[in-house]
């Protein structure tokens, strides 16, 4: 097994921290990209495919753009933007909320819904097989670690 001093050029870490977090930012760069490999046979990005994750996570299947934003992983996407390319592609649909016109809510179109099923298995098994390797107690350390790691 290949470890993060065989995969970048450094002559030294300056600390076991240093090491970790490195190896923390180039394992998700790397895990990002083999998603990304799949994503792209949709034609979608990362950040494309958490706003369809977003929408099509909620119950009704729409929810207003603000909340996606606080939803969003990639926090420095332009997510009205983002949006335009999903609505161009005729992946979502926008529409002004009933309740309050400044609002716009978000929602899947009937594309939107298949190109997520679609996604929901192909992403579900890259993600099983991507942590094949660890055990169900490996996997629930490494969440809690991680957990640990951005309350500091």
């Amino acid at each position: 097994m290949k470890t993060i001093r065989d995969e970048v050029i450094f002559n030294d870490f300056l600390s076991k921290e240093q090491e970790t977090h490195i190896n923390l930012v180039y394992t998700a760069i790397y895990v990002d990209s083999k998603l990304e490999e799949i994503l792209s046979k949709f034609g979608l990005d990362l950040p494309l495919f958490s706003i369809l994750r977003i929408v099509d996570s909620k119950s009704d299947k729409t929810i207003n753009i603000k909340e996606i934003q606080k939803g969003m992983i990639h926090k420095m996407a332009n997510t009205s933007r983002l949006i335009k390319v999903l609505e161009d592609r005729e992946l979502i649909q926008r529409k002004p909320s009933k309740e309050d016109k400044r609002v716009v809510n978000v929602s899947l179109t009937e594309k939107g819904t298949i190109v997520m099923e679609q996604l929901d298995d192909l992403t579900n098994e890259f993600h099983i097989n991507q942590f094949n390797e660890l055990s169900k107690e490996e996997i629930e350390v490494f969440n809690n670690l991680l957990n640990k790691v951005r309350l500091i």
